[in-house]
This record gives structure tokens, sequence and C-alpha cells, in this order.
């Protein structure tokens, strides 16, 4: 018996730009039984036992691809298309720790693979249907990205500035924004960042209907 396909959608973006909005977008219009998102912020590789971790400290960038294992999420979505369930990994970014086999996955119809590094990885690329790169300017997204920072990491604004300047701003123009040229789609999220229901997702629910 064949297995069902499925369509991976890889959504790429500055941090901030609102690629969770478009996922969840998505997911609201085909329903959460048939679309599943995987985050790349789970294949973080966890620090080792007698490891501190600083952003700053330039031993440890998590915004550059070398912080991810790319190789795990390929092999993931291979399984995936060909109709296999897989165990997925989690990351803490609290505690900076790794699970493996956290979460079982199967019967997947639709599956995002959101994060700022989706399409970076060559294996991980190919194994995508659509590509999608959502758009915000630096001080739009600067403004999300700070406010999601003191939330949930209790980080100042201080600390977020300087993020910016010495991670954030280089991991954009190495690793991401050469795929703004790319992308099947663009979103242009800079006038909609504040209020989800309004930023559209009609190029890509169109797309992945065609392909279906």
């Amino acid at each position: 018996m064949l297995s069902k396909r499925v369509i991976v959608i890889g959504i790429t973006g500055r941090s901030g730009s609102g690629k969770t909005t478009v996922a969840e977008n998505v997911i609201k219009h085909f329903g959460a039984k048939r679309v599943r998102i995987l985050s790349t912020d789970r294949y973080y590789h966890g620090k080792k036992a007698d490891e501190t971790r600083d952003q700053f400290n330039d031993r440890t960038n998590f915004d550059e691809p070398g912080a991810l294992n790319l190789a795990k999420l390929a092999e993931n979505i291979k399984d995936l298309k060909a109709g296999n369930e897989v165990f997925v990994p989690s990351y803490s970014m609290i505690t900076s720790e790794s699970t493996d086999n956290a979460e079982s996955i199967a019967d997947v119809e639709i599956l995002i693979i959101e994060g700022i590094f989706a399409l970076y990885d060559d294996a991980v690329r190919g194994l995508i249907d659509i590509s999608v790169f959502v758009h915000a300017p630096a001080d739009v997204a600067f403004a999300r990205r700070a406010k999601r920072d003191k939330e949930e990491r209790n980080y100042s604004y201080e600390h977020s500035v300087k993020l910016v300047e010495k991670v954030l701003r280089p991991a954009y123009a190495n690793f991401i924004k050469p795929f703004k040229r790319t992308c099947r789609i663009y979103i242009d999220n800079t006038q909609h960042i504040g209020n989800a229901s309004l930023v559209s997702i009609d190029p890509i629910t169109s797309l992945t209907e065609e392909k279906m």
C-alpha cells in the first residue's frame, strides 16, 4: 500500500519576522489534524554537563547553523515523508538541555518546518516542497524579539540590543537573507506583525492545495 503524499512547507525569515504566526495561520486554515509544525528550535545541540552557555561567548552562538543538528532534522523529515512514525527531540531555551525522542509524530498530511535555519541545510531544503520567506523590517522584528526575550527569557532591553548587534544582524546577513531571493513565496509581514489574523497566507494555502 502506497503512503499518502506529505507536503512539506519550509518557513524562514529573520528572528521576530512572524514565522510562527504564519505557520499557525496555516494550521487554522487546514485544521490541526492535518498539519504539524516542526520547529528547528527542537534541534539545538544540548549543552554538556559541565558547560555554561552564554550567547556572547564565541564558543556558543545559537544563531549559526552549527548550533543545530540539521542532519537529524533531515532524517526526521525524510521518514515522515515516507509515512513512518518518528520521535523528535526537544530543546529548552531556559536550561539549554536537549531531550532525544521527546515526542512522537505520525500520519502527517502537511508538515511545516519553521525557523531561521529552515532552509539553510541542503538536505533539508531538498525535502521541502514549498519554500516561504517571511519579511519584516529590522526595527519591527527587533521590537517583537525584545518583547519575547523579556517575557520568555527575562533578558533586559540592553541585552537584546547587544544580541542584535553582535549576533542576530550578522546571522541574518550570512545565513537567512540569501533565501529571500530564492523562496517560492514571499510574505511581507510589515504591517500586520501585531495582528496575526491579518497576515495573508493565501499564496501558501493555494499552492499547498494545488500540490495535494
